[in-house]
Parts: C-alpha cells; sequence; structure tokens
C-alpha cells in the first residue's frame, strides 16, 4: 500500500465512523423521544441494543484507521496525531452512555415493579 491510498484508506475510515454514527445516534435520538411519549419495552431494549451498536462500529473503525496509518507518511503522520489536546473518543463513548442511561431512565419510569 502507497502513501497515497493510506491517506484515501485513512479518510474513508473517519467518513464512515461519522457517518455511521450520526445516523444511529439521530435515530436512537428519536426513538428515546418517542418512546418517552409512547412507552414500549421491546423498543426500549431494542434501544438498549442499539446504542451499544455505533461504539462498536466507532472502535472498529478507530482499529482499522490506525492499521492504515502504518502506511502514511511520516509528517502527514505526525501531523494527524502529535499534540493533540482533544481527544474525541472519551466524548463519544459518554453521548452513547447518556443514551444507554435514557433507556434506563425510560425502563424504571414505567415499570415500578422492577
Amino acid at each position: 500500500m502507497d502513501k497515497k491510498e493510506a491517506a484515501n484508506w485513512t479518510r474513508h475510515f473517519d467518513s464512515m465512523l461519522w457517518q455511521v454514527t450520526s445516523i444511529f445516534a439521530t435515530a436512537i435520538g428519536a426513538l428515546i423521544a418517542y418512546s418517552y411519549s409512547h412507552y414500549d419495552m421491546a423498543i426500549t431494549l431494542a434501544g438498549l441494543v442499539f446504542t451499544i451498536i455505533p461504539v462498536y462500529f466507532g472502535a472498529s473503525f478507530r482499529e482499522l484507521r490506525r492499521r492504515v496509518n502504518k502506511f502514511l507518511d511520516p509528517e502527514l503522520k505526525s501531523a494527524l496525531g502529535e499534540g493533540r489536546s482533544l481527544h474525541q473518543w472519551k466524548l463519544f463513548v459518554l453521548i452513547f452512555i447518556v443514551f444507554q442511561c435514557l433507556w434506563v431512565f425510560l425502563l424504571i419510569r414505567n415499570n415500578n415493579s422492577i
């Protein structure tokens, strides 16, 4: 794999990461809003499972990108990684943890017997 191809693959994995996770985050948010007004336990349980999937995809795309990054031009590699002060992964995971907490809240709110 040459350096240009590696740069294209890195860009592709970043693009896929944000496209997949933004679609999932939007759908999960809409499903939570719908479930708040029209509670159904099956939807809530499915929402709990669906909220884990984008984090798995995100971790997978990050791993693939790291594997490809070793083929990048050293100057580009250092520009992408060194000296970063804003790390997005923790915030990314936190967003989906908040979604999980909202699903649990809906379960507790609507099933007092739990």
